[in-house]
Parts: C-alpha cells; structure tokens; sequence
C-alpha cells in the first residue's frame, strides 16, 4: 500500500472494539501522535466501531488529556486511495 507507516515507535498491543492493534507513539512536529495499526498486518476495509473506545483508551493509559484536547481523527491515508484506482 505505498510507503504508509506509522510515526514513532511501537509502545504496547491492545485489543479494542474486537481487533489487536499495536499503538505506536511519536512526534510530528510539536504535536504528539497515537497511531493504531493492525497487529496481524491486515488492512481493515470495513471497520465500524466507535471511537471514543481509542480515545478513552489513551486517555487512561498513554496519558492523553482528553478532557481538554480538539479531537483530530486520519483513519485513511492518501496512499490508501491511490491504490484503489
């Protein structure tokens, strides 16, 4: 799927919403990144879950302060898209 990768170093496995993702966590800039990719390599196509699981997720174990952050959410990469045509 092109050059995708996450930011940062994987910090940990967690399962949410029914899926193992590894959590990876570095920086873009000043800003500080959460990237969840899948543990088995897969591209997950169709995936319905709600988010908030992830945030909270964050929140109670990476230290996010979620109580007083603008949540930015990229689910899909341009590289996703480019691939598909």
């Amino acid at each position: 799927m092109g050059n995708v990768y996450p930011i940062g170093n994987k910090v940990t496995t967690v399962t949410l919403a029914g899926y193992s993702w590894d959590l990876y966590v570095g920086p873009n800039g000043s800003m500080k990144v959460f990237s969840f990719i899948p543990s088995d390599g897969s591209w997950k196509f169709s995936f319905n879950a709600d988010l908030k699981l992830f945030f909270n997720y964050l929140a109670q174990n990476q230290g996010y302060p979620i109580n007083n952050q603008h949540l930015i959410g990229k689910c899909l990469e341009s590289s996703y898209f480019s691939n598909m045509y």
